[in-house]
């Protein structure tokens, strides 16, 4: 592969995570919207393969279960969620495996399993609870889980 092309993949993944991201936190998103999100995320994911390192498969399929957790479809939201704690698991990728957990947890309130979301949450938080992180970092995730937890009040 030649730079330019390492370049090229390196952007475009790049380019379609942060797009797909902005679609996700947009305030009454289209369906349109929710399609060109699940394209994005998919194809930055796909970018990431020839050029990224273990830590970019993760977090695509971290993002894609979020969308697809996002979008009302916890079938999915589940699958890419598996995947990521694989893939954590395959590469001792214990710095983001909260994240992971944290998907499952996710895919799990979407799909009205309370009993298992709150078992990956309280995961997540203790994963979480073992890592160095800045004050902000730590109040991202912090956050994430919250929302997630407050999805098993429904």
């Amino acid at each position: 592969m030649t730079g330019n092309e390492w370049e090229f993949h390196r952007k475009m993944a790049i380019d379609c995570y942060n797009h797909a991201w902005d679609l996700l936190d947009k305030k009454n998103r289209s369906e349109e919207d929710s399609l060109q999100m699940m394209h994005l995320a998919h194809a930055s994911l796909y970018h990431w393969g020839p050029v990224g390192t273990p830590m970019n498969r993760p977090v695509g399929e971290w993002q894609l279960s979020r969308i697809y957790a996002g979008t009302g479809n916890p079938g999915l939201s589940l699958e890419f969620a598996k995947a990521c704690v694989a893939t954590c698991e395959d590469n001792g990728l214990s710095e983001i495996a909260h994240t992971a957990d944290g998907a499952m947890a996710r895919a799990y309130a979407v799909a009205k399993d309370h009993r298992h979301a709150r078992r990956y949450l309280n995961i997540a938080r203790r994963g979480l609870n073992k890592l160095t992180l800045g004050k902000e970092d730590r109040a991202v995730y912090l956050q994430q889980i919250k929302q997630t937890e407050a999805l098993t009040q429904e």
